[in-house]
């Protein structure tokens, strides 16, 4: 019995991703950079403090009628930059929010052209890293 609880509880387990590159500027640096990329994507700063921040679309509707907004969020932790990109999607039934750190098309500029902005700013590759829950 005690084996079959163990399977199960590791069977419900949610692999999550984060984001991070190694970033020898400054973060007053990095944040001013990032800023012009992310309002070209056409993201909005919303919060931006002396080691996080974050940006987002304004809210679209989309093809199946949901409310859509992309955000990206920066923090950073030493020499480490984490980066959260999301995407939040709001009907009249629900609002969920979805981790797309991974396995987006090239066609999502908003995506894309800011993971390639940091890493020409930082000279390092973004590393996906697998996170179990």
């Amino acid at each position: 019995m005690k084996y079959l609880f163990l399977l199960l509880l590791t069977s419900c387990t949610v692999t999550t991703y984060q984001l991070r590159t190694p970033c020898k500027v400054s973060n007053s640096e990095l944040f001013e950079k990032l800023t012009g990329v992310l309002v070209q994507e056409g993201l909005q700063i919303k919060t931006v403090t002396s080691n996080y921040l974050q940006a987002e679309t304004s809210p679209e509707t989309n093809r199946y009628g949901q409310i859509e907004t992309n955000i990206w969020a920066f923090t950073v932790k030493g020499d480490t930059v984490i980066l959260r990109p999301s995407t939040v999607y709001v009907d009249k039934n629900y609002s969920k929010s979805y981790d797309v750190s991974v396995g987006l098309d090239r066609g999502n500029t908003w995506y894309w052209n800011v993971r390639n902005e940091i890493e020409k700013i930082c000279d390092s590759k973004v590393l996906v890293i697998e996170k179990i829950q």
